[in-house]
């Protein structure tokens, strides 16, 4: 499935916790019991998730809070996506 103009939000089941340090989390689906670590970069994702938007929106806010290439913010935005698609947090609109 095209992440492109899909507008990208963490399912309601999904408790999103911060670590003791503020630079990263967890996010844990009470329904499957499935828990996903989050550094401080898919945690700067998921705050945006949270809110819901799109895949670039998402890369552009890790350009502007990383030293990073925007094509690299995007694939990394579309790694996270796949992987918490796979563990069935997101949900798509």
């Amino acid at each position: 499935m095209s992440t492109r103009h899909q507008v990208l939000r963490l399912r309601v089941q999904i408790r999103a916790e911060a670590d003791d340090e503020g630079d990263g989390g967890f996010l844990f689906n009470k329904q499957t019991a499935a828990i996903c670590a989050c550094n401080g970069t898919a945690w700067t994702v998921v705050q945006r998730l949270r809110r819901g938007g799109e895949a670039d929106d998402f890369a552009v806010a890790l350009v502007a809070a990383y030293d990073v290439t925007a094509a690299q913010a995007r694939k990394d935005v579309l790694a996270l996506i796949k992987e918490l698609r796979s563990l069935d947090m997101l949900e798509a609109r």
